[in-house]
């Protein structure tokens, strides 16, 4: 890694980073402007060029559309040549390659997190944040959990989307967790807010994880909830989230897309984890290489 203005930039080759190549970047230098200027209207056009970026439109703040984003859009085959052709400008922009990103670095904080606390408790609990498909968590555990056969895991995946549940359900079966004794998992269907207001003093968690829900946070809202989840975080616990930061392609997003997000750098996101009352100095954030979005980790020391 690196540093830029004290905020790393991640370059972990073992992650297999995704980064455009030159072609690529030449490409997107004269294409982005074009589609940063495109009038909304011809958004219904646009979308049916192919079927994975309608459906990512479609669902565009809920994780069947990060789904698509993270699979690349494999789930939808280009059928023909203008698909074809579409495919190579809808997935080809920055955007889907960060959301990538971002999914390997929040697996490498979780699953090395994880690796530390089974070494010296028999049992952790974590929490997921607006879970959606529950992936970064799910193949976390499931790349973990079989080396350290006399530990236990309770899992508890917050969402407000029961689809959401539904998904996550389904690849917990397939990467055969749901039938494993030493992993306890309970989907919850509830906001945020309401679950904090619930949920008791004395219910804490080793690990709290939030990405995706940030990005729609203002900072004053980032702050409330922060200080919710601290208060819920056992001494030394992790919390892991993400926000999405400004970038090249923003006005495609939010004005032709209609992807409305709350951008934020990986300073102003500290700032605030800092003022809901976690130590500067257990506060660490690091940009994927695209630097579109940071991920951000956070320890509750106790001084």
């Amino acid at each position: 890694m690196h540093k830029t203005n004290s905020i790393t930039v991640d370059t972990d080759e073992a992650l297999q980073f995704e980064v455009p190549t030159q072609s690529q970047k030449i490409r997107n230098f004269f294409l982005v402007p074009v589609l940063n200027n495109l009038p909304a209207f011809l958004l219904p056009v646009a979308a049916k060029t192919h079927r994975a970026s309608q459906e990512v439109i479609a669902h565009k703040t809920e994780h069947s559309a990060l789904e698509i984003l993270y699979q690349s859009g494999a789930s939808f085959p280009s059928r023909t040549v203008l698909e074809k052709f579409s495919f190579w400008i809808w997935f080809g922009l920055d955007n889907p390659r960060a959301v990538r990103n971002r999914l390997k670095i929040v697996k490498r904080e979780i699953q090395k997190e994880l690796r530390s606390l089974f070494e010296t408790n028999a049992e952790v609990k974590l929490l997921s944040i607006a879970a959606g498909s529950a992936r970064a968590v799910l193949e976390s555990i499931a790349n973990v959990i079989e080396k350290y056969p006399d530990r236990h895991i309770s899992v508890t995946f917050l969402d407000k989307n029961p689809k959401a549940a539904d998904y996550s359900r389904g690849l917990a079966e397939e990467l055969k967790l749901s039938k494993n004794p030493n992993i306890e998992i309970t989907w919850v269907t509830d906001t945020i807010g309401s679950f904090m207001k619930r949920t008791t003093e004395v219910e804490k968690f080793h690990i709290v994880e939030m990405v995706g829900l940030l990005d729609y946070f203002d900072p004053e809202k980032s702050l409330q909830v922060f200080k919710s989840i601290k208060a819920k975080l056992f001494k030394d616990g992790l919390f892991v989230c993400a926000n999405i930061n400004d970038n090249a392609e923003r006005k495609f997003l939010t004005n032709f897309i209609g992807w409305r997000m709350d951008y934020k750098t990986a300073e102003e996101l500290v700032e605030i984890l800092v003022k809901s009352g976690f130590s500067e100095n257990s506060v660490t954030a690091s940009y994927e290489p695209l630097k579109i979005h940071s991920v951000t980790c956070a320890y509750n020391t106790v001084s």
